[in-house]
C-alpha cells in the first residue's frame, strides 16, 4: 500500500501543473477574447491530452483503491472479527 500511496503523489504531483496550465489558460480563452494568442499554452503538443486524461485515470484508480483499504480497515477497528 506504501508504494501506491508513493505512485499516487508523485503521479498527482507530475500532472498538478499541467492540469493547473490548461485550466487557467482555458478560462482566460474562454472569457476574453484578447488571450486567444495562448491556445498553443492550452493544447501544449498533440499528445498533451491523452498525457492528462492517462494521468488523471491513474490518479483515480489508485485513489480509489487507497480510499478503499482505508475503509475496509476502519470497519476492521470498529467491528472486530465476528461481530459484523
Amino acid at each position: 500500500m506504501k508504494r501506491l500511496r508513493q505512485l499516487h503523489v508523485v503521479t498527482g504531483m507530475i500532472f498538478a501543473p499541467l492540469l493547473a496550465i490548461t485550466g487557467i489558460t482555458g478560462v482566460l480563452i474562454l472569457i476574453f477574447d484578447r488571450f486567444w494568442e495562448l491556445l498553443p499554452v492550452h493544447s501544449w503538443f498533440r499528445w498533451g491530452g491523452i498525457c492528462i486524461g492517462l494521468g488523471l485515470i491513474l490518479l483515480i484508480i489508485t485513489g480509489a483503491a487507497i480510499r478503499i483499504k482505508g475503509v475496509i480497515d476502519s470497519r476492521k477497528r470498529k467491528f472486530p472479527r465476528g461481530r459484523f
